[in-house]
């Protein structure tokens, strides 16, 4: 699979300096912001944003951090 990625169309290769300022993934939510892990309708575990003065839809309370 590694050598399909190197030989793609197109594909160029950086140095060193280039390398280190690539930024990826998400983005850690600053922790002013708290969110609440629930279950969404798919099933899957989410993170929805709320005031951290709120409760979440379970009763618990928000977690500093996982908002967004």
């Amino acid at each position: 699979m590694i050598k399909d990625i190197l030989n793609l169309k197109g594909a160029q290769k950086i140095n060193k300096n280039q390398q280190e300022s690539i930024k990826g993934g998400i983005g850690l939510p600053s922790t002013d912001d708290c969110g609440c892990v629930v279950v969404g309708r798919f099933g899957f575990q989410e993170i929805v944003a709320v005031s951290c003065d709120s409760t979440c839809p379970d009763g618990s309370v928000p977690t500093p951090g996982l908002g967004f």
